[in-house]
């Protein structure tokens, strides 16, 4: 019975070990992003959603490092993955479609940018940086008039000086 029991835990604080290795990456993938390297961050994510760590937020990540890389369809896949994942909070999922919106203006699917846009403005609540990416889509399509009052919007939200830049 000693040997079973002794077998049982060995077993129990590897299983744990390999728990805690995989998390460590997932951690590292998080500093790597933060700190701009995104060839090692992107891989790391991608472990990490081979090991099934935090499914949303490591899509995410590999989101933005594809996007950092100038990979938009990649991106747009990850983002979209990371949308599907199960136990996608609000406020994650209003991170994920303004980064997809920016992925699918930058790759020029501007009718999806703009879909996604109308997705964030009818369920969530609009910032400034949300109505400057909607303004920015419309701009893109030559909807001039619906473009200025996004930007309106926006600069109604954040009357910064940077705001009114990145607006003109």
């Amino acid at each position: 019975k000693t040997a079973l029991i002794l077998t049982a835990v060995m077993g129990l604080s590897l299983l744990a070990g390999c728990d805690n290795e995989k998390q460590q990456i997932f951690k590292e993938a998080e500093k790597d992003l933060e700190q701009g390297s995104y060839d090692y961050a992107l891989d790391e994510f991608t472990q990490s959603v081979n090991n099934g760590i935090s499914l949303a937020v490591s899509y995410r990540g590999i989101g933005i490092c594809q996007m950092r890389l100038g990979n938009y369809e990649d991106a747009i896949s990850a983002f979209t993955s990371a949308l599907s994942s199960d136990k996608v909070s609000k406020s994650v999922a209003k991170d994920l479609y303004l980064y997809r919106a920016t992925a699918r203006l930058q790759a020029g699917h501007l009718e999806d940018a703009m879909a996604d846009c109308q997705m964030l403005a009818q369920n969530y609540d609009m910032d400034a940086d949300c109505w400057f990416l909607s303004g920015k889509v419309a701009l893109a399509m030559d909807g001039y008039d619906e473009a200025s009052s996004d930007f309106e919007q926006a600069y109604g939200e954040d009357s910064s000086y940077d705001r009114a830049i990145q607006i003109y």
